[in-house]
């Protein structure tokens, strides 16, 4: 239980998650778990490692370019047959583990003691939970099927960046009612001066205005895209969300509009995500730095950690591709404390 209990309230393995390496997890896995899933050299290279509970997925366009995780998590409905073989690395540091079905009940329980909450995931599907912090999504077998219901399947990690995570999740009766005030904005020909009209004060209605907002660009297609990273930018800018949420945002959706973008617009929406997010992180240096050597943590300090990797891992995509030293150097202090973040032991 504890392992399940730790991958839900902290979103890793054994520290490991979306944003850790191939080297990385085979370090701490073990060899040879790592097979690939098919020959085909006209098709994407795809891979996965395997503990026969735990698998990450991998996935890279070729030779030569870096693998990256497509999945991770558990895979629950395993117990029964894996006969307590989960893994040395899990088992080393677990013990032997259960072979009876995990309960969704039990599991719940276990995370509320520790202070996070599992809550239903509707966007997901009926048999889907959460734990927001974490990204991970628990699923559970539903009445009718062929396993007896409230037995929990699968405890998947989320490999999506928090700002796509948070906009999954509207309900289609949000995303329609603002509608009109997207393409109020669309039609605009000063899209800063629409902005500053429309932008409120402060408070939740005034995230909840611009998150919807930034969703209802999103479902346009093709994407406006130029006119999304604009409005990432202002919200960054005018500190809208969350320390770091837009900035980190900005970085990702820009990297993904690369072939609709010159190099020079690339260029500075990546150089002004990353001056944005250094300007006003979730923590400061040496409060992330506490995190790392802490011997155990609270639930608020947990999150946080989460947090930290999540956006650090995403900000550090644009260190190729800024000019200035001193925005390297300092981002740089930062991705140096990313591996350490959820590493040692966390309750207390």
């Amino acid at each position: 239980m504890d392992f399940f209990a730790d991958l839900v309230t902290t979103g890793t393995v054994l520290g490991l998650d979306h944003t850790s390496d191939l080297d990385e997890v085979v370090a701490v896995l073990g060899d040879g778990l790592t097979k690939p899933l098919h020959d085909d050299p006209e098709l994407w290279e795809y891979q996965i490692t395997d503990t026969g509970l735990v698998e990450f997925g991998w996935c890279r366009p070729g030779a030569g370019h870096p693998w990256e995780v497509t999945h991770f998590g558990a895979q629950a409905h395993r117990l029964e047959f894996l006969k307590g073989r989960a893994g040395r690395a899990l088992v080393d540091r677990y013990g032997k583990f259960r072979r009876k079905p995990l309960r969704f009940a039990d599991l719940d329980a276990a995370v509320r003691e520790r202070g996070f909450a599992l809550v239903p995931d509707p966007a997901a599907g009926d048999d889907h939970a959460c734990e927001s912090g974490s990204g991970i999504s628990v699923v559970t077998s539903a009445d009718g099927g062929p396993v007896k219901a409230g037995v929990v399947l699968k405890v998947l990690g989320s490999t999506r960046d928090p700002g796509r995570r948070r906009y999954h999740r509207l309900s289609t009766e949000q995303r329609a009612e603002f509608v009109p005030t997207v393409r109020a904005l669309l039609a605009e020909p000063d899209a800063h001066a629409w902005l500053d009209r429309y932008d409120r004060a402060s408070g939740p209605d005034r995230e909840h205005w611009w998150f919807l907002l930034t969703d209802g660009l999103f479902r346009i297609k093709p994407h406006p895209i130029r006119l999304i990273l604009m409005v990432l930018r202002e919200a960054a800018a005018r500190k809208v969300n969350a320390p770091g949420e837009d900035a980190a945002w900005l970085i990702a959706e820009a990297l993904r509009a690369g072939q609709v973008l010159d190099e020079r617009e690339l260029r500075e929406h990546l150089a002004a995500g990353a001056r944005l997010w250094l300007g006003d992180p979730p923590a400061d240096l040496p409060e992330a730095a506490k995190l790392t050597t802490a011997t155990s943590l609270t639930p608020a300090e947990i999150r946080l950690s989460r947090l930290l990797r999540d956006q650090i891992h995403v900000v550090a995509t644009a260190l190729p591709r800024l000019a200035e030293q001193s925005t390297v150097d300092r981002l740089r202090s930062w991705t140096a404390l990313k591996p350490r973040l959820l590493r040692g032991p966390l309750f207390g």
